[in-house]
């Protein structure tokens, strides 16, 4: 039996571990699957895929290859290594709030998708250069440069504006940066521009994946508007529902895996490693709450047969 984790951010966009990094990881702990899901970049995941064809080429035995679901897969002597699942974790707003689709089984390389997500960012870019204005306004010199952490490819998002609260001494932690400057309501916080929930799915399912919506219960909604949800996500094409979190205990565990079997929806699940943006939360394990069996991503790929 192997585990899995398919909720993985890196450097690409708001994670502090390069790609090439948490292949590491995953290899170190054993993983046999692990999906990269990057905030509206697919950036981090031929790196990633580069530092597992590298694995392969230093350890005689081992074959790489890509399979019928987009996926990079390594195997050596009939047993699995790791498996690289393409995927990315996009914005979108429901019922007023912001929620989070996870598109799995992408093909990174899809031209469309990658030019609908490039469009994404530049709109993220302009509401960051606002807030920096505002800092600036306030005598927190800071620029876009100084949010980079020297990723130039990155994805700006609150978390990077948090590390630089914290390292020029304006806060001691990053959740005193949200709770004082950035976070929702707060005098330095700007609203973003959000996509369709229904237009998420649609430019997933044409590069090829499917859609889940991730950690349906970190929204602050109440069960009943958690079941709304997804019964509407359901009308508009959703796939699957993520499960399986680091925020998400036994209990509300068991009620998604009951709302996805009831609704025909796939499960998935994933830790939502972020490296030292979410020092708590360990890949593979979450905060210690999570084991996710292959079983869950071997029903996924029977569902795409």
């Amino acid at each position: 039996m192997g585990f899995i984790d398919l909720h993985i951010h890196t450097t690409a966009s708001d994670g502090t571990f390069t790609p090439t990094e948490v292949v590491y990881e995953a290899l170190r702990r054993k993983l046999s699957v692990i999906a990269i899901t990057d905030h509206d970049t697919m950036k981090g995941i031929e790196e990633a895929v580069n530092a597992l064809y590298r694995y392969g080429d230093n350890n005689e035995g081992i074959v790489i290859g890509r399979d019928a679901h987009n996926c990079v897969y390594g195997i050596s002597n009939n047993e699995d290594v790791l498996t690289i699942v393409p995927g990315v974790e996009v914005s979108c707003q429901y019922g007023g709030g912001e929620i989070h689709m996870l598109g799995l089984f992408i093909d990174d390389k899809n031209d469309v998708l990658e030019m609908n997500l490039t469009e994404m960012r530049k709109e993220r870019d302009r509401r960051n250069e606002k807030m920096i204005a505002l800092f600036n306004e306030k005598n927190i010199p800071m620029t876009m440069d100084d949010l980079l952490f020297g990723q130039a490819d990155t994805v700006v998002t609150r978390a990077h504006f948090a590390r630089y609260l914290v390292e020029n001494g304006y806060v001691k932690t990053k959740d005193e940066a949200f709770k004082k400057y950035i976070g929702d309501g707060c005098p330095f916080y700007l609203p973003r521009h959000y996509i369709e929930p229904e237009t998420a799915i649609r430019w997933i399912h044409e590069a090829g994946g499917l859609a889940f919506l991730a950690h349906p219960y970190l929204y602050g909604f109440k069960e009943e508007k958690v079941r709304k949800m997804l019964l509407d996500l359901k009308e508009i094409g959703l796939d699957g529902l993520e499960a399986y979190h680091s925020s998400t205990d036994n209990g509300r565990t068991n009620q998604l895996r009951e709302y996805a079997n009831h609704m025909e929806l796939l499960v998935s699940g994933g830790s939502d490693f972020h490296g030292d943006n979410k020092p708590y939360i360990y890949m593979g394990v979450g905060k210690g709450n999570l084991r996710i069996t292959d079983h869950v991503y071997e029903q996924i790929c029977k569902s795409q047969v």
